[in-house]
């Protein structure tokens, strides 16, 4: 099995979950290679890799973007495809390897243009949430984060619709259901359960303000309905 063959990738939103997602998918047997296990927001690491990070900021700087003004088709150049080449060439060596970055949502056709047998997770959060956990972190005002919120997971939705059904989760908060969730994923994927031990609720906001008169609530609500709509 090659890593072209044996790939996991992981597409949701900043502050929607990917990190409890993707730990408790590596405690379960997913390889990451190298990857961020402590940060300053987020107590077990976002579970990142750093090399996959620097790819798509300079992706976005050069089209003239950062994660939160992300441009509208960032465009690779020959030596951003030769970095994504090399970086997939140290997981040869894996039976089933993955990775998350929430950027890979805006930038995730050159990823399955060089891994076509990829497997293809989407995970969402109650817009609402994240815009919270934005605001707790870096004090983004609710209306950007929820016209951010809208943007990645608009293009969630894309690959969802234009590619077939693909797996999606939802962080929501009821902990056990997104724990029934990730087992079930787990399973499909041929995981050890183990991987359930990873995500700690107390990790995780259990409410979210109301913000449904804020600018920008109800476009990123109509998206959540349909985001809740395609979970399968």
């Amino acid at each position: 099995m090659t890593a072209a063959h044996s790939s996991v990738i992981i597409l949701g939103m900043h502050r929607s979950g990917t990190s409890a997602l993707t730990g408790s998918l590596e405690k379960a047997g997913l390889q990451l290679g190298s990857v961020i296990e402590q940060a300053a927001d987020n107590a077990k690491g976002n579970r990142e890799s750093r090399a996959i990070m620097l790819l798509h900021d300079d992706i976005l700087q050069r089209n003239g973007g950062s994660w939160d003004r992300p441009p509208s088709h960032p465009n690779w150049s020959p030596v951003h495809h030769a970095f994504r080449d090399a970086i997939i060439e140290t997981h040869k060596d894996h039976a089933l390897w993955g990775f998350k970055d929430p950027r890979t949502v805006l930038m995730a056709g050159p990823w399955r243009a060089a891994l076509p047998a990829a497997t293809l997770v989407g995970i969402f959060r109650h817009p609402f949430a994240v815009a919270q956990s934005l605001f707790n972190r870096s004090a983004m005002p609710y209306e950007k984060s929820l016209a951010l919120w809208s943007h990645y997971n608009r293009h969630l939705l894309w690959h969802q619709t234009e590619l077939g059904p693909i797996p999606f989760l939802e962080f929501s908060n009821d902990g056990s259901h997104f724990t029934a969730q990730v087992e079930k994923l787990i399973k499909t994927l041929g995981l050890s359960t183990e991987g359930l031990e990873f995500f700690d609720k107390s990790l995780k906001q259990s409410e979210h303000p109301n913000l449904e008169k804020i600018e920008n609530a109800r476009t990123a609500l109509q998206i959540y309905e349909k985001l809740q709509e395609a979970i399968h």
